[in-house]
């Protein structure tokens, strides 16, 4: 059995040297689109791509860029800060209370007198027209004057 493995070993080691000699020895298919070399400028690249719909720009334009983006949105968090900062100061809390035989103008009225709510028709005409009207719940409730309709609603009937 040996004698013949080896005879098979000689035999794939035989095809594999020829073929590996063919291989190199034949000459390969010229294909021109390999060998041939484009020259490209950096005006010409820079001229297909403006032409494509991009924006080029060099390594110095673009870290002023950068640098003006950094400025940018620390100026957004700064006004971001201080809009959060004068939301806090001018939102009053308040707690209101339901009483029993309050309609729904007595409740509008005061909200309106505590300058929850702008105007106390306009309130009570949402409340009625949206259904509220008749889930109102009597207690005490902690609103506040940045409060929408739809939230005071919300609040007033749980």
């Amino acid at each position: 059995m040996r004698p013949i493995i080896q005879a098979f070993s000689i035999g794939l080691l035989t095809a594999s040297v020829l073929l590996g000699f063919i291989y190199i020895q034949t000459e390969k298919p010229n294909n021109e689109s390999s060998e041939t070399e484009v020259s490209l400028t950096d005006e010409d690249a820079k001229d297909y791509l403006e032409n494509r719909g991009f924006a080029v720009v060099n390594g110095q334009e673009y870290e002023d860029l950068v640098r003006q983006k950094q400025q940018l949105e620390s100026e957004i968090d700064e006004i971001n800060e201080s809009e959060t900062d004068s939301e806090q100061e001018s939102t009053e809390k308040f707690i209101f209370e339901v009483e029993s035989g309050m309609t729904l103008n007595d409740i509008a009225s005061e909200l309106e007198q505590l300058n929850i709510i702008d105007d106390a028709q306009s309130f009570s005409q949402f409340m009625e027209e949206e259904g509220y009207s008749r889930g109102v719940q009597l207690g005490e409730f902690e609103l506040h004057n940045r409060l929408t309709y739809e939230q005071i609603a919300e609040i007033l009937t749980r």
